[in-house]
């Protein structure tokens, strides 16, 4: 199914679970029937991460991720994605104690967790696991966990990094470079690299409000990047937001980042969007058929000739099952003609609301014209069925 998270990763440390538990408890309150699971880093260190450190053996001793789990599912419904590691640090026994801690928490209480990545940017500086090390705690992990489990989001080559290793789900950093072709839209249309691996995956790290190299707080670009992760595939669309990363008020790279989750401007709108495409959107999506507006697709329901001029949008991918199809245009800056290649009816939605905007029923041949905006600032979804 489509499954939504948010990036929380605080949580689980000594502030979150244990100094600021009111803190956040009323984060937790917050999402509670809005999202799915959070992401959580089980032991961090370094950096802004010395103020809220999460050494492994205080992690154990006090079965922190123990009582995170309890706390957000039982009170909340909210289940957890644990990352094991965000620094290297203990020795390698050690470490490989961190992973038989984890798992068997997780064994323990498989209703309560979403999968488990190993590690979180293991090819970062700051970071630096070996291939290898990620590899075998990976191996320990399947052994323990009913879930998926991922190994980390590589910077380069994700295929080969996978590649004959016991993960059975990628978990994938999207591009979030705003310069080019699609400008401020263009991280919406990076699920395709995702979709493009042909294997289980989750949108881990995309653009978010206040997030690292590139943020972006609009309410519609941000539904509409859940939305096409899901059309492609993507397994899990995991809200980025600053407020999720050290739970602290400072001036991060890109921004002013918020303590709280519900002081970012733009979070409830965000979340109310997500809200009103799953209501949309059917449950399966991740399951259906991807094709892409080009002729490389010749399964595309409309004629794709109009539809590769990206000055006037930006992408229009489409999901198929059947006769059923969903197409979700995305930066429309121009008046853009969508071509019946065969009869159909289809409803055009508002992707923010929900609301119908139009029902048309198409013979081949005949036009639905999608009205454009001279800022690019316009989306929608078709959900409809071929006959």
């Amino acid at each position: 199914p489509m499954v939504l998270a948010l990036n929380m990763v605080d949580a689980a440390e000594r502030r979150g679970i244990r100094i600021d538990r009111a803190k956040l408890e009323a984060n937790l309150d917050y999402l509670k029937g809005r999202v799915d699971f959070i992401r959580v880093f089980c032991t961090v260190g370094g950096g802004l991460w010395d103020q809220r450190a999460a050494p492994i053996r205080e992690v154990i001793d006090t079965d922190a991720l123990r009582q995170l789990a309890n706390l957000a599912y039982d009170t909340y419904g909210i289940r957890i994605m644990p990352t094991v590691f965000a620094s290297k640090s203990g020795t390698p026994d050690e470490r490989r104690a961190f992973v038989q801690y984890v798992g068997n928490v997780v064994r323990s209480m498989p209703e309560k967790f979403q999968l488990t990545e190993v590690v979180n940017e293991a090819e970062n500086g700051a970071v630096a696991f070996d291939r290898n090390e990620v590899i075998e705690h990976a191996a320990a992990l399947q052994k323990l966990v009913p879930h998926n489990v991922a190994l980390t989001a590589p910077f380069s080559d994700w295929a080969a990094y996978y590649q004959n290793t016991p993960a059975d789900i990628m978990t994938l950093h999207l591009e979030r470079d705003v310069n080019g072709t699609g400008g401020v839209w263009r991280p919406v249309r990076q699920a395709r690299e995702g979709q493009a691996m042909s294997t289980p995956w989750v949108s881990n790290e995309p653009i978010g409000i206040a997030s690292s190299v590139a943020q972006d707080d609009d309410p519609l670009r941000l539904t509409m990047s859940a939305g096409c992760v899901w059309l492609c595939q993507g397994a899990a669309y995991i809200l980025h937001t600053g407020a999720g990363i050290y739970g602290l008020a400072y001036q991060g790279s890109t921004g002013y980042r918020q303590a709280n989750l519900w002081e970012q401007g733009t979070m409830s709108a965000v979340l109310d969007g997500l809200s009103a495409l799953r209501k949309l959107l059917p449950a399966d999506l991740p399951n259906w058929k991807f094709v892409n507006n080009n002729r490389n697709f010749p399964d595309y329901p409309f004629d794709t000739d109009p539809l590769v001029q990206e000055d006037a949008v930006l992408r229009s991918f489409v999901a198929l099952n059947g006769n059923r199809f969903v197409c979700l245009p995305i930066r429309v800056a121009k008046d853009t003609t969508y071509i019946a290649k065969r009869r159909m009816t289809f409803t055009h939605y508002d992707p923010l609301t929900g609301n119908v905007i139009a029902s048309p029923t198409l013979n081949p041949g005949e036009r639905y014209i999608l009205p454009g905006s001279p800022d690019g600032q316009r989306a929608a979804v078709f959900i409809g069925i071929l006959e």
